[in-house]
């Protein structure tokens, strides 16, 4: 098991983005297993999502579209959003960072679908597949969020929030 506790920003970017030779979804493999506090985690969450754009220094578009698959995926780190230790003023934070990821990142490339996928992938991954916890304060904030993604002017922004915008009203509805 790899352990990220004590990891560097830049070492916990390559644990993420650094898997060129790899398969798309590398994270499945036993050897790709983790463990992390959810501070630790929320906090480079948070280095990252301030300035995503320090990802087209070190990756090519394909590690970055890979990373962006892992990190709301059920093995990724969107869970620590869900953990009471972590100040719900971080955990917010965190998640109203993401709209940088659109501006900066996915808008970058329309063929990526890791951007497209986002919203889903957090909605279903992590804030609906942890029923036991309340998620009520990120929930408020991930809907504000995906509704100011929403308005953003780039059409791949805009499909994604309302695909994510699709996948909410299904869960409010079923």
């Amino acid at each position: 098991m790899i352990d990220l506790r004590n990891c560097s920003f830049e070492d916990w970017l390559d644990f993420i983005f650094s898997h060129y030779d790899q398969l798309m979804d590398w994270y499945f493999e036993e050897k790709w297993m983790w463990r992390c506090d959810s501070k630790t985690l929320v906090n480079h969450m948070i280095q990252l999502f301030s300035k995503p754009k320090i990802l087209f220094d070190y990756y090519n578009w394909m590690e970055i579209e890979s990373g962006f698959w892992f990190l709301p995926s059920p093995y990724g780190f969107m869970g620590a959003l869900l953990d009471p230790q972590v100040k719900r003023e971080k955990r917010e934070l965190c998640i109203v960072l993401m709209k940088n990821l659109f501006t900066d990142v996915f808008s970058q490339y329309e063929n990526g679908s890791a951007g497209y996928m986002w919203w889903e992938s957090l909605i279903i991954y992590t804030i609906y597949s942890n029923v036991t916890i309340d998620r009520s304060d990120v929930f408020e904030t991930l809907v504000s969020i995906i509704n100011e993604v929403f308005k953003m002017e780039d059409k791949g922004a805009k499909a994604s929030a309302e695909h994510g915008i699709q996948h909410l009203k299904e869960l409010a509805n079923p």
